[in-house]
């Protein structure tokens, strides 16, 4: 396991704050732990940390910047189909979180058909304007 040198967390949560400023709290810990798992797939085995590593964190950051949905909650809301999970639901699970559906909770279906619970489909939404199956176009911005 790569631990980071002190500091360079903050370094990329600040980035992070000050390039998404009406992120939620909860949307940019997980842009810091894509970035920080990232970081560590690259830096692998190596322990020679100089400025190189805050070039690579400014590279992805800057593909998070691209790679943001641009997405609102309201377009979201406006474009997946909700409904209840059911009894035939109980046993499927949802391949965002890995969890089974519960009686009666609230699925989100996307044009491809693909489902997931809602709060997990909304969240990758944020992210991502893809299915995470087949990763064809959730939501058309026209």
């Amino acid at each position: 396991m790569m631990t980071l040198p002190l500091g360079y967390r903050a370094y990329i949560s600040r980035s992070l704050q000050s390039r998404f400023p009406n992120a939620t709290d909860e949307r940019l810990e997980i842009l810091v732990q894509s970035i920080l798992s990232e970081i560590a797939a690259c830096r692998e085995g190596s322990d020679d940390w100089d400025e190189s590593i805050e070039e690579l964190i400014e590279v992805l950051i800057h593909n998070r910047e691209i790679e943001s949905s641009e997405l609102t909650e309201e377009i979201i809301l406006q474009n997946l189909k909700l409904r209840r999970s059911q009894a035939e639901d109980l046993k499927v699970m949802c391949v965002i979180c890995q969890c089974e559906y519960q009686r009666k909770e609230f699925v989100g279906k996307l044009g491809c058909g693909h489902e997931y619970h809602a709060d997990c489909i909304k969240r990758w939404l944020f992210e991502n304007n893809s299915c995470p199956v087949c990763k064809c176009k959730a939501i058309d911005l026209i």
